[in-house]
């Protein structure tokens, strides 16, 4: 599940683990604010600390997998290609390298989206301008993508995790 901050991409998956059963979900979202992010001070603590969140969220979605269940995946490790914000260093690459060895196949991709005025209300962590270019990478990024459905984010959380049900059921 991807979509701009604010968009609900963790409260829609959390109301669909509580709907179905057999569905949980994983985090590879490399980049996101954690105590843990002190390691970023120290030199390649930053690299090491997105390579243990990327190899955590693919052993916790391969097990689901493995067990039967199914996985929805709050965000993706090559997300930030889809943001336009590539890193051409060798950390970059590495974990680019990293995160396409690694990352499970997705069987479908779901994009939530909000016009960037809800997403700044909700989030308010990037201006109104920025959420906005997020949303028009993902739209983009949706047209290219056979496997992607759109979802309005307007709606209540719970209203868009009863629509992801059932787009998991018939997947």
């Amino acid at each position: 599940m991807l979509g701009p901050d604010g968009s609900g991409k963790s409260t829609v998956i959390s109301g669909l683990v509580a709907l179905e059963p057999g569905v949980r979900s994983a985090h590879l979202g490399l980049w996101t604010r954690t105590r843990w992010n002190v390691l970023e001070r120290v030199p390649g603590g930053g690299l090491a600390l997105r390579l243990g969140r990327l190899i955590r969220g693919t052993a916790a979605a391969r097990w689901h997998r493995y067990r039967g269940r199914t996985v929805v995946l709050d965000r993706v490790a090559n997300e930030h290609v889809i943001l336009g914000s590539d890193d051409p260093s060798l950390g970059g690459r590495l974990l680019r390298g990293a995160s396409s060895r690694l990352m499970p196949t997705l069987d479908r991709v779901l994009i939530l989206d909000a016009p960037s005025g809800v997403l700044w209300s909700r989030a308010g962590e990037f201006g109104p301008d920025q959420l906005e270019r997020q949303r028009q990478r993902y739209l983009a990024f949706a047209r290219r993508c056979e496997r992607a459905t759109v979802l309005d984010a307007t709606r209540s959380p719970h209203a868009v995790a009863t629509d992801v049900r059932e787009l998991v059921r018939t997947t």
